[in-house]
């Protein structure tokens, strides 16, 4: 339910960031459709001239997968050949994964076959497959962070968005670069293909790819990422911003001692003496007023009744704080 349909709530809605990065993958390498004067196009990628060579890769690929299970040949190759599913992009990763993996075992297979077969090995760029794989990984690992369903992400939002778009920076000569430790790493340059296409995903990471205060305030709020926001290209007004409003909200609610460790040591101890005790986040009724209140040991000693709009607040405060006790694996972080 959502206030757009006429019932008013209490919580502030944030879009999903894995989705987010979903979206701006397929905008990119995804075909779509138009409609032109009510009819539907043929499907076509939209950036199909600043990379012909990537787009026909793609295609190739997936008209080899497609001859693979037609003709029946899955049984002779090792490894599974993975079909690309419209519903899900990493689907596209997994086939070209799967492809690159096959590629040198279907190759003389489909040579034994005749000459006219094995073209549809030779016509795929292998190295282009490999490119295409490798800058597709990061992505995957962001989205795979980032839709956690029981452990809290929004810390991790600003860490993957400046991690992208360091990622989607164009290079076009080979660096290279001397680690504190002594240890040398060579970028390669990109091949047209990339260079061309890269500055497209960076304009899309900024233009859908929006994080907000809150982020700010739960990386501040984690113990992991806290001491490496500066690195995440906040600008140091925005940090104390959200220092400020943190502080702001925390005064708001008047959130004492009972919310700390204290608060922690009682939830754990309800859930081993209860497995199906509710929520400590449940509002309880007063006979003397209708008024929400929290709970005791959420709150300070003085229960403070709190209005309804701050409780999503509170809740996200109260759920950051409980989550620094627990050991949460976060990406490492790079010097920058």
């Amino acid at each position: 339910m959502h206030s757009a349909d006429g019932i008013p709530s209490l919580y502030g809605w944030l879009p999903c960031c894995d989705h987010i990065i979903s979206t701006i993958l397929t905008t990119i390498i995804d075909k779509r459709t138009r409609m032109i004067e009510g009819k539907k196009s043929a499907p076509f990628y939209e950036f199909y001239h600043l990379a012909l060579e990537l787009f026909d890769t793609i295609d190739q690929v997936k008209a080899l997968v497609t001859y693979v299970k037609q003709a029946n040949l899955q049984d002779e190759i090792a490894k599974t050949l993975k079909q690309e599913n419209v519903t899900r992009w990493n689907s596209a990763l997994r086939c070209m994964i799967s492809v690159d993996e096959a590629l040198p075992e279907l190759t003389k297979i489909l040579r034994a076959r005749g000459r006219r077969l094995v073209s549809k090995v030779t016509k795929i760029d292998h190295e282009l497959l490999k490119e295409f794989i490798a800058f597709l990984v990061p992505f995957q690992e962001a989205i795979l962070a980032l839709e956690m369903f029981e452990e809290p992400t929004l810390h991790r939002v600003l860490y993957f968005w400046q991690n992208l778009l360091k990622h989607c920076q164009v290079v076009e000569a080979d660096i290279t670069i001397k680690e504190k430790d002594g240890t040398i790493t060579t970028l390669k340059k990109y091949s047209p293909a990339f260079i061309a296409l890269k500055p497209k995903f960076v304009e899309l990471i900024r233009e859908k790819f929006i994080w907000s205060d809150i982020h700010v305030i739960a990386t501040l709020l984690n113990p992991k990422t806290k001491c490496h926001i500066d690195k995440f290209g906040i600008d140091s007004a925005d940090i104390e911003l959200s220092q400020k409003n943190l502080e702001n909200m925390m005064k708001d609610h008047m959130i004492g001692s009972g919310i700390g460790k204290g608060s922690v040591r009682y939830h754990k101890k309800q859930k081993k003496n209860n497995q199906h005790v509710l929520p400590s986040t449940i509002l309880k009724a007063t006979a003397s007023s209708k008024k929400r209140l929290l709970p005791r040991h959420t709150m300070s000693k003085k229960c403070n009744q709190l209005h309804p709009s701050k409780l999503d607040d509170l809740m996200f405060l109260r759920s950051m704080l409980m989550s620094s006790t627990v050991q949460i694996k976060v990406p490492p972080i790079t010097e920058s």
